[in-house]
């Protein structure tokens, strides 16, 4: 009988403990993306301003029937 009453209070200290983990792990990884958009909403913008403006290009095959 100790022996299930031990089992059953290292179950819910491990669900307790991992609860704790995962709830942090969220509110970590949503930081985490929020501090990804704000880096891409800086950084987008700059590399599009590098970007030269598409052109037609030269064709080799004649465009004639």
């Amino acid at each position: 009988m100790l022996i299930l009453i031990a089992w059953g209070a290292a179950a819910v200290f491990a669900v307790l403990v991992f609860g704790m983990l995962g709830y942090e792990l969220v509110g970590h990884v949503r930081r985490l993306r929020r501090a990804v958009e704000a880096a891409a909403g800086d950084v987008l913008p700059q590399v599009r301003a590098l970007v030269p403006p598409a052109s037609a290009g030269r064709h080799r095959a004649s465009t004639e029937k």
